[in-house]
């Protein structure tokens, strides 16, 4: 919980109140590798931030999936669309190995930005950020190439190479296993 605090704090002061608050109502939840925190068609209820493990969000249709994002610790990871409008989920998230989020339900949260004005800063900070990471990985599918995106990728998020398996990573990027594997194996040489 400290690591979220101390990422809160670098963003704006929080007061003793709040921290208070924070300590009382966050919620820790420990994920396995493979277990679900959110499954397609379910409300998301809470927004988390990722203290260690990694997770992927990704759609589902026709049996097929794919990866919309990989979030590792330090990240917040949300169902944007279902949290902020209490609706059913278009995608699920799922634990890539054993993960610790801590999470505040969307009502709680709207408490915090009614009562605690300042916090109100934190999540403009925070939603520009992923906002501005959104718009890059769309500009990336809709106007690059594969081998920029993968570069692109491995420059921004080396450490996701190491982790995650190649099949999310390619989905990510919107292209094959084979030809992610392709273009490691053309990066790799020179």
């Amino acid at each position: 919980m400290d690591t979220l605090l101390t990422l809160l704090m670098s963003i704006y002061p929080l007061s003793e109140e709040l921290i208070n608050y924070l300590r009382a109502n966050l919620e820790i939840k420990e994920l396995k590798k493979g277990d679900y925190l959110l499954r397609k068609g379910r409300i998301c209820t809470h927004i988390y931030f990722i203290e260690s493990g990694h997770l992927r969000c990704f759609y589902e249709k026709n049996g097929a999936e794919a990866t919309s994002w990989l979030m590792i610790e330090g990240n917040v990871i949300v169902s944007v669309s279902s949290f902020f409008n209490q609706k059913q989920s278009r995608e699920s998230i799922q634990a890539l190995e054993d993960t610790v989020v801590i999470g505040i339900s969307f009502e709680k949260l709207e408490y915090i930005n009614r009562t605690f004005i300042e916090f109100n800063f934190h999540g403009r900070v925070l939603s520009q950020k992923y906002y501005a990471i959104s718009d890059d990985q769309l500009y990336a599918i809709k106007m690059q190439r594969a081998p920029e995106r993968y570069l692109h990728m491995l420059e921004t998020q080396p450490e996701l190479f190491d982790r995650v398996p190649a099949k999310y990573i390619a989905s990510l990027l919107g292209i094959s296993v084979e030809t992610l594997s392709r273009i490691r194996n053309k990066y790799k040489s020179k």
